[in-house]
C-alpha cells in the first residue's frame, strides 16, 4: 500500500482546530503535520499523511466531524472559496501509484456526493478528459466555473461545492507586511501574475493574490508556488525584498517536501511540516 498526504482546505475558523484534529486522529493510523485556522480568512487547513486507504478514511471522517460547524451564510472570510470543504487535494509520496489513487479520489468524490450531499469537481490529475482541471477556474476566481459537477447536481444550501483531485506537490506560502496597503500587496499580486504569464523564470508557476488581515492589521501577499521543482522561494522572496520591501513575517500553510525546504531558508518552518 503506497503513502499519501491530504491537505484539505476547510472554510472555518477555529482557535481549538489543533487540539479537535489530534483527538480526531488520536486513534487512526495517520500523521497530523499541520492543523491551524485563520479569522481574516475564515479558512482552516489540515495537512495529515498515512497509508493511501487511511488517507481517504481519514477524510470521512473529518466530514462528518467538521461539516456540522460550518454554515456559509454565516461564514465570511478574504480568501476565493468554493465551499464548506473548498478544496481536497490528494499527493502522491510513492510515484509509482498514481492511478490508483486517481481512482480512489473519484470514488471518494462520489462518496462526498452521496453522504453529504455535496456536489465536487475533480482537478488537476484526477479530472476526466476534457474536462477543466484548473482550481481558479472551478472555483469561479477566473471566467466561469463549469456547468456541470463530475458529481452531484446542486450546491449545497449550507456548505457550497468542492474541488476534489490528486495533484502534485506545491507550496502554500504567506507573506505579510506592516508596511504596504493593501492595494499596493494587490498591485505586487497582479505584478507576479504577469511575470508568470511572461515566463519570467523566477515566477514560473505562481499564482499570488492580495488580502488584508484586518485583525492584526498587516497586509498578505499569498502565494501558491505551483512548480517547486522549477521555482525557488528564497530566489522569490529575495526579489520580492528587493522590489518592495521585507516582509514582518512569512507562513508556510500545509506541507513542503525536504528537498523544497533545502530551497526555503528565508521560510518559517516547523519540523513536523516537512515530508520525506
Amino acid at each position: 500500500m503506497s503513502r499519501i498526504i491530504a491537505v484539505p482546505n476547510w472554510s472555518l475558523h477555529d482557535p481549538v482546530l489543533p487540539e479537535l484534529v489530534a483527538s480526531l486522529f488520536e486513534k487512526k493510523p495517520i500523521k497530523i503535520h499541520y492543523a491551524l485556522s485563520d479569522v481574516d480568512h475564515q479558512r482552516a487547513v489540515i495537512g495529515f499523511s498515512g497509508e493511501t486507504q487511511d488517507v481517504f478514511d481519514g477524510m470521512t471522517h473529518l466530514c462528518r466531524s467538521l461539516l456540522d460547524r460550518i454554515d456559509l451564510s454565516s461564514s465570511h472570510g478574504v480568501h476565493p472559496r468554493a465551499g464548506a470543504l473548498d478544496v481536497a487535494p490528494f499527493v502522491c509520496l510513492d510515484d509509482h501509484d498514481h492511478d490508483s489513487v486517481i481512482d480512489l479520489s473519484r470514488k471518494w468524490a462520489s462518496t462526498l456526493w452521496s453522504e453529504f450531499s455535496i456536489p465536487s469537481y475533480l482537478y488537476e490529475k484526477s479530472a476526466y478528459a476534457g474536462r477543466e482541471t484548473r482550481l481558479p477556474v472551478l472555483r469561479g476566481q477566473i471566467g466561469t466555473r463549469p456547468n456541470k459537477f463530475d458529481f452531484g447536481f446542486l450546491d449545497h444550501p449550507k456548505w457550497g461545492y468542492s474541488v476534489v483531485g490528486v495533484r502534485g506537490f506545491l507550496l502554500a506560502v504567506n507573506l505579510n507586511f506592516n508596511s504596504i496597503s493593501l492595494e499596493q500587496t494587490k498591485h505586487i499580486a497582479r505584478l507576479i501574475r504577469q511575470e508568470r504569464e511572461a515566463q519570467n523564470p523566477i515566477y514560473l508557476g505562481i499564482r499570488a493574490l492580495g488580502f488584508a488581515l484586518q485583525s492584526r492589521r498587516l497586509t498578505q501577499l499569498s502565494m501558491n508556488f505551483t512548480s517547486p521543482d522549477k521555482t525557488s522561494f528564497d530566489v522569490v522572496f529575495q526579489d520580492i525584498c528587493a522590489r518592495w520591501g521585507e516582509p514582518l513575517e512569512t507562513e508556510l500553510i500545509g506541507v513542503i517536501r525536504r528537498t523544497d525546504a533545502d530551497n526555503a531558508r528565508f521560510l518559517s518552518i516547523s519540523p513536523a511540516q516537512i515530508v520525506d
